[in-house]
């Protein structure tokens, strides 16, 4: 009922088990407005329970992470950039995204989809780029940057150690978590299903 800039979310969790259309109404004092919603059941095309990711890719779903491909697939072996990354976990941390945000980056715009997922990540900290001050969002992610992202936001990480690379702290409390396994490689690029998968077991920690 607090609308800002002419613009209100309304967020809907069904139980699984519900699927088909919800008509609604808005009030003000001049205008009624009215629309539908579709809820979509969890199917993709491209992923079934005897997938070891299955519950991962579930909770992304169902938690608004993605809603996969137009096609009905998920693509869990796809590449994901950096920025897709960001509005990953953006998205995970429930975070809202900032208003008609302003950039200062060579490579990124106020203009495109992602502009308030980034904002928002960037004041959080969770983002801050390289020293030629690019951001590089089309780069695919790798694990040691997907951590960094996501654990600042939220996680109690130790302070970095002289001598240590600058990914150290990040991996040791991923690990020390279970968010990763043992023989995680912090420079090898991350497909989707291996990102929400990080999310997935990071869901009590971010909800504690």
């Amino acid at each position: 009922n607090d609308f800002e800039n002419g613009c209100s979310a309304v967020n809907f969790t069904p139980s699984e088990d519900v699927t088909g259309e919800i008509e609604f109404y808005f009030y003000d004092a001049i205008h009624q407005l009215k629309g539908s919603l579709v809820i979509h059941e969890f199917e993709f095309k491209d992923v079934d329970e005897s997938d070891q990711k299955f519950e991962a890719i579930k909770y992304a779903f169902l938690n608004n992470i993605t809603t996969g491909y137009p096609d009905g697939t998920f693509k869990p072996e796809n590449s994901v950039s950096r920025v897709e990354a960001v509005a990953f976990i953006v998205r995970a941390l429930k975070f809202d995204p900032i208003l008609n945000p302003k950039f200062d980056l060579p490579d990124a715009s106020s203009n495109e989809w992602y502009a308030g997922i980034l904002a928002k990540a960037m004041d959080e900290g969770m983002v801050s780029g390289y020293p030629d001050g690019t951001v590089r969002l089309t780069n695919q992610v790798i694990g040691a940057e997907l951590l960094k992202i996501f654990l600042e936001a939220f996680a109690d990480v130790r302070e970095a150690k002289e001598g240590e690379q600058w990914y150290d702290r990040f991996v040791e409390y991923a690990k020390d978590e279970a968010l990763v396994d043992t023989n995680f490689d912090p420079s090898k690029p991350l497909n989707r299903e291996e990102v929400v998968e990080i999310i997935y077991k990071a869901r009590e920690l971010i909800n504690s």
